[in-house]
């Protein structure tokens, strides 16, 4: 989500917490807040207490997984609350007569943290590349000399999707797990979520698959390619989501055809919502 540096109060106090609330329904797998000015910052700046008192419990409750800043042309990295804050102003000409502001403890890299090769206060070129494969985002801090010449990758970092979940917002049994993560108990094939398996859940799956009715299915990100939803709905456990499926359970239901791959009783699902009893 990218706040516009001309209207971020606007943004912040009007849509942004609709915006987060509507991920952590969606049970998105990474949630990333892009906005021009730090809220931590430990050069030239110390930066914006505005934003640390609105905009970072916002980050707190839905569990944002990263802030990226710029502002300051300099290269900052730390880690509070659940969430990454990256300051990645490193594009073009750097912050050299810039003095130091405040050594925030949560800040471990650049700022008053040397990042070696005689690069202090994260004084160098850079851009960060963020990999998502699957659950995990890879964000890589990629240097580069003056003229373009590459440098090297001199800071990593990952994010596990579970590892903050959508936040508190999305641990409302408050056991410390995220809810999107929890292997919620199932019966295999549920597409409805009534803890039944009947033709309502063939027909509720033909309905995602060609009418766009529902139009997520219940687990992880609601995409047929979540792998939860796949170990839901895949009945044949071929691991793929499609007509194939409603066809074996139309068979299981009124032919005496096998039960679904995971079989027939309620079984923990990772990602999936808890429906059923153990």
């Amino acid at each position: 989500m990218c706040i516009d540096y001309d209207t971020d109060t606007t943004d912040i106090l009007n849509w942004l917490e609709g915006d987060l609330q509507a991920a952590v329904e969606r049970r998105v797998r990474f949630t990333f807040v892009f906005v021009h000015v730090p809220p931590y910052c430990e050069i030239w700046i110390d930066g914006d207490a505005w934003l640390r008192t609105v905009l970072v419990p916002l980050l707190v409750r839905y569990g944002v997984d990263a802030c990226f800043s710029g502002h300051t042309h300099e290269y900052e990295r730390g880690f509070l609350d659940g969430t990454y804050y990256c300051v990645t102003g490193g594009g073009s000409w750097l912050d050299f007569p810039e003095p130091y502001t405040v050594d925030w403890p949560h800040i471990t890299v650049g700022g008053f943290t040397s990042l070696g090769d005689g690069i202090d206060k994260g004084l160098v070129n850079e851009y960060v590349q963020v990999v998502v494969d699957g659950d995990v985002a890879e964000c890589r801090m990629q240097a580069f000399y003056p003229d373009g010449a590459w440098r090297g990758t001199l800071d990593t970092f990952t994010i596990g999707r579970c590892d903050n979940g959508n936040g508190p917002a999305d641990d409302l049994d408050g056991n410390g797990i995220p809810d999107s993560c929890e292997a919620g108990s199932q019966r295999p094939g549920d597409c409805n979520q009534d803890a039944k398996l009947d033709i309502s859940d063939v027909i509720c799956l033909l309905g995602f698959l060609f009418a766009h009715q529902p139009a997520a299915l219940p687990c992880g990100d609601g995409t047929s390619a979540d792998a939860a939803n796949i170990a839901l709905a895949s009945a044949n456990g071929d691991a793929r989501i499609d007509i194939a499926d409603a066809i074996y359970l139309l068979q299981h239901l009124f032919a005496h055809g096998p039960p679904h791959a995971l079989g027939a009783v309620c079984t923990p699902i990772a990602g999936c919502p808890a429906t059923c009893g153990p």
